[in-house]
């Protein structure tokens, strides 16, 4: 492995330590990369099969995407080479993260997923709010297309469902 390959992974590790509660997608950790243009795209890839394939990261994954969070592993790996990365590069990183904190926030609090079941499609959908569960629920419908829009529109309609299941609920 040279120098720059150890590099993009220590990178990596530092981005999703310095995300620490919130998982990452492969585009939003892929975009540090491109916009201070370190590496490129086929590099950060690479860094990141190596560090699943490793278990230095997890991964989450729904229909939609994919994400990754790093782990004890990972945390412990990042301890190790905490001398190869500069205060600089963890500067980048953190105003990075800063900067985006409210689309990373808002792009993965909703999370819309189905499978295929017996006897059609369940839909789980989810909203996340401070590391936690705002809404989490379930549901069964009887073919692909469905399980598809309900995925898709749950990221227009989230919050209405949840004020409207709340209130329902409530009075």
């Amino acid at each position: 492995m040279n120098e720059l390959d150890l590099t993009c992974k220590i990178i990596v590790l530092n981005i999703l330590w310095y995300a620490n509660d919130v998982a990452l997608t492969n585009a939003q950790v892929a975009e540090f990369f491109l916009d201070n243009r370190i590496v490129n795209y086929f590099s950060v890839q690479d860094a990141i099969g190596s560090l699943i394939e490793t278990g230095n990261i997890d991964v989450i994954r729904s229909a939609n995407q994919v994400f990754y969070r790093i782990n004890a592993k990972g945390s412990e790996t990042l301890s190790l080479f905490t001398d190869r990365i500069t205060t600089r590069m963890r500067e980048r990183i953190l105003t990075y993260l800063k900067a985006n904190e409210v689309t990373i926030r808002e792009e993965n609090s909703l999370i819309g997923d189905y499978y295929e079941s017996d006897s059609g499609y369940v839909c789980h959908l989810k909203k996340i709010q401070a590391h936690a569960a705002l809404i989490d629920i379930s549901f069964h419908v009887w073919d692909k297309a469905q399980a598809e829009a309900i995925c898709a529109n749950w990221k227009v309609a989230a919050d209405e469902v949840y004020d409207t299941l709340l209130d329902i609920l409530v009075n």
